[in-house]
């Protein structure tokens, strides 16, 4: 792609800054925005902080990123305009052995990867502090445990991390252009006006540094549908680094709300609901590191759409991705080790309707007594069923079970679902394919694997009981990142 340069400045002797922004394009940068309580306006509402975490003033997350691409004056602070003073000119060598690639702002802290910057009034040691461990905690998961590459000019330089508090967004990162490093040096920046809770301020910081390490893997090309990956990734990247730490689940809403809404849409922040997809990958899906694998084959198919890189990276065909991350997701086959937000659910019934985008997914809990057999009338494009079950054309479906109707073609797809009780139905779902007679489950398991007969699952239900063995065995290895719904235990919702 053709790099328009919007501006050139140098802000020392010596400097060479580019600030490597795209005319007409969104921007190399990807913003961290999350709003903490009320509704958007025309969107889906969005969940509330979980009790007794603190409420800050509701945030709009419009991306950052698009709204710097021309002075229009929705960008408040001229910073991100401009690289930090003097970027590309080495600092003083610390004790730590890496360097200030710049001049320092006022006040600066520095640790063992970053240095964190800021002015009087836009922060203060605490912020800077709780930043510094959410953000070492991150480097040491993603580089050192798991072989992520760092940031460029890392093995050098501190990674940038700016302190702010007018800047309208919880976050941002970018990356400017010097002479050494023309391909991008990443710079960080944190609202510390949303510093005042300290879960939510580390997962912030582990998120933006994710966005740093993405920039290493893939060029953002502000393409349409290329934004939602970087923060669905970003958002389950927090969740890695701090798997107990629930600041990140309110977001889930995003999607369950609208979750018959386009996979790649950014919509009412679809992109950031969507991240227990990833958890989905990397569990219950082709397993752990599937995320990781994702970003490093993404650095080998420029240009291509990220269902096209998921498919490549699992394997696993589109279809069979969406369809066993819903019939899991809707049934929490897999949490964070709490239960997801709940997934709005319509009613199973015959005559059922329902419609979606692309990939997306209509839940539909069954409330009568005795299981049934589910098949799709479709009434334009493709769909594909998924739950406990596993996915097909038509599956059982026990009391209390969620089915996932999930578009499969680019146009979307309407359709009216067909319900039936099976012959001498006993009260407990075939776990078999109910056209090969395989053994049931999702893509990426081994069809022989062990799966027992599922419990109801849902609203003041019990959580899926046949699937707790499945469930510990696969993620016996991925403890430290994600837990499965304990049997027998209530649902939240």
């Amino acid at each position: 792609m053709t790099r328009r340069v919007l501006e050139e400045a140098t802000s020392a002797p010596g400097g060479d800054l580019k600030l490597g922004h795209r005319c007409g394009e969104p921007v190399r940068g990807v913003c961290k925005a999350r709003a903490r309580r009320g509704k958007h306006t025309g969107r889906a509402p969005v969940s509330p902080p979980p009790p007794g975490r603190a409420t800050l003033a509701p945030m709009f997350p419009l991306c950052l990123t698009p709204e710097i691409i021309e002075p229009t004056g929705a960008v408040s602070d001229p910073r991100l305009w401009e690289a930090p003073p003097r970027l590309g000119v080495p600092g003083p060598r610390t004790r730590a052995g890496k360097q200030v690639y710049g001049d320092n702002y006022g006040n600066h802290l520095e640790t063992e990867n970053f240095t964190i910057q800021w002015e009087d009034g836009d922060g203060t040691l605490a912020d800077a502090e709780m930043a510094a461990e959410g953000l070492e905690a991150a480097w040491t998961y993603f580089v050192e445990e798991n072989g992520w590459e760092p940031p460029v000019s890392s093995d050098e330089y501190y990674v940038w991390v700016l302190l702010v508090t007018d800047i309208g967004y919880t976050g941002f990162t970018t990356e400017y252009a010097t002479s050494k490093y023309p391909e991008g040096y990443p710079v960080i920046y944190l609202d510390a006006t949303y510093a005042t809770d300290d879960d939510w301020w580390r997962a912030l910081a582990e998120h933006e540094f994710h966005h740093a390490l993405q920039y290493r893997q893939r060029e953002y090309t502000g393409a349409a549908g290329e934004s939602w990956y970087w923060e669905a990734s970003a958002m389950w990247a927090a969740t890695l680094v701090e798997p107990e730490n629930d600041a990140n689940d309110y977001a889930v809403g995003w999607y369950v709300n609208q979750s018959e809404i386009a996979f790649d849409s950014t919509e009412g922040y679809h992109h950031y609901g969507i991240f227990p997809l990833n958890g989905w990958l990397d569990t219950l899906g082709p397993g752990e590191g599937t995320m990781q694998a994702t970003w490093e084959t993404a650095a080998g198919m420029s240009g291509a759409s990220w269902d096209e890189v998921l498919e490549a990276a699992t394997g696993l065909d589109r279809v069979d991705i969406w369809a066993g991350f819903s019939g899991a997701f809707g049934n929490e086959l897999y949490s964070r080790g709490e239960p997801w937000p709940d997934v709005e659910k319509n009613t199973l019934e015959d005559g059922a309707e329902g419609e979606a985008e692309e990939l997306g997914t209509v839940y539909y809990r069954l409330r009568g007594a005795e299981t049934v057999e589910v098949s799709a009338v479709v009434d334009e494009g493709e769909v594909v069923l998924s739950g406990v079950a596993g996915t097909g054309d038509t599956l059982p479906v026990a009391p209390g079970e969620i089915l996932a109707v999930t578009a499969t073609s680019a146009r979307g797809a309407s359709w009216s679902l067909r319900v039936a009780t099976p012959e001498g139905d006993t009260g407990v779902p075939d776990t078999g394919n109910p056209d090969t007679g395989e053994g049931a489950g999702f893509p990426g398991m081994d069809k022989d694997d062990p799966v027992e007969e599922p419990g109801g699952c849902g609203c003041g239900g019990q959580s899926p009981a046949g699937w707790a063995a499945v469930v510990g065995a696969m993620l016996a290895r991925y403890s430290r990142r994600i837990t499965p719904a304990e049997t027998g235990a209530q649902s939240s919702r």
